[in-house]
């Protein structure tokens, strides 16, 4: 499931951040299969408890960080080449927060990350050829910006909050269709 959830947001949006495409494809995952079980990068085992209960653990990490608000460099911690079990609870929930709460944003946001993608990859190389930028990633604060615009000026608080009262509990909806629609 969390594969072809992956495959399918890609198809439907191209390149997008890591932290991202994983978190989606864990929302659809826990929204679906009810549980986790897919963990990139993470070679020790996984312990029964771990595949359920993330909206339990991301409420404490939030508690126990006592920041006032989060931002960019928290939810887009989740880095390929590792597990950050934070950072991947962080991603999961915020894709949750957004289809959730920002559905029509959330395509929109999609598309902007795609197209800052798509311009930032590219090196010109004279007379109209071009090649990719091998690891380029979209910065976190033109992530952070494409949020703001299309989610609102409210979001970080807004998202923040949504972790600190537990309401990001999976449901037994499907993601939103909106989500995957691209917004031309």
């Amino acid at each position: 499931m969390h594969r072809v959830a992956e495959l399918l947001l890609l198809h439907c949006f191209g390149r997008q951040p890591y932290w991202l495409l994983q978190g989606w494809a864990w929302h659809v995952e826990m929204t679906l299969c009810k549980d986790v079980y897919c963990f990139p990068y993470r070679a020790e085992f996984v312990w029964a408890s771990e595949h359920t209960g993330w909206d339990k653990a991301l409420r404490d990490y939030v508690e126990a960080t006592k920041e006032s608000e989060l931002s960019i460099s928290d939810i887009a911690a989740l880095q390929r080449g590792g597990w950050q079990d934070r950072g991947a609870k962080l991603a999961w929930g915020s894709v949750l927060f957004l289809d959730r709460n920002r559905a029509p944003a959330l395509a929109q946001v999609l598309e902007d990350l795609r197209l800052a993608w798509d311009a930032g990859s590219r090196r010109d190389l004279g007379n109209g050829q071009w090649e990719r930028v091998a690891g380029f990633e979209v910065s976190p604060a033109d992530q952070s910006a494409i949020f703001v615009r299309h989610a609102g000026q409210a979001f970080w608080p807004e998202l923040t909050r949504f972790f600190r009262d537990g309401s990001a509990t999976p449901t037994a909806h499907p993601p939103s269709k909106q989500g995957m629609r691209r917004g031309h």
